[in-house]
């Protein structure tokens, strides 16, 4: 296990870690952590089409956006939920709106949608059905990239307070 490792990468942070433009590393030591990041890769899979702009770190929202809870890429990730995938709409919503990571879907949640899919023309493509990437695709996404948004270090797990630390066991029980 690293000593430190990051809290999260812009455009998939969110806006309840933030105060006045300071991310709280230490906040994102706990169950559920991932599901923000969850629903707004999901959504990318959803809306995102051959062309589409993106942001700095080559996903669809600017971190900016997702601390307002609006802005051009959300506004767009609505209007084509609500078009294509209107009961992944409110899981969009309930991410966009939390204040904890409890308030995000669960991964439960999400695959309750995706079950609801039909097989045709709504349901997105299978790998195989997808073209084949230019080899110098990524070069050329990689000129274009501004430069990464500072990393923030995450607390050391030494310096958390263990009882914060739920930790499952092979048993279930938490530690």
């Amino acid at each position: 296990m690293p000593k430190s490792t990051t809290c999260g990468t812009e455009g998939y942070t969110p806006p309840f870690l933030w105060d006045d433009g300071v991310l709280d590393a230490g906040r994102t030591w706990c169950a559920g952590a991932d599901r923000f990041a969850l629903a707004i890769l999901l959504v990318e899979f959803l809306v995102l089409d051959k062309g589409a702009p993106l942001a700095a770190e080559g996903g669809m929202f600017r971190q900016d956006e997702l601390c307002a809870r609006s802005g051009h890429a959300v506004d767009l990730a609505r209007e084509g939920l609500k078009r294509d995938y209107p009961a992944a709409l409110p899981l969009f919503e309930a991410a966009i709106g939390s204040n904890d990571f409890a308030d995000c879907p669960s991964p439960e949640d999400w695959n309750q949608f995706f079950d609801t899919i039909p097989e045709a023309p709504a349901r997105p493509p299978r790998l195989t059905q997808l073209e084949t990437i230019a080899p110098d695709f990524f070069e050329r996404l990689l000129k274009k990239r501004r430069p990464a948004a500072p990393i923030w270090p995450a607390p050391r797990l030494d310096e958390m307070p263990m009882d914060e630390l739920h930790l499952p066991t092979r048993s279930g029980q938490a530690v």
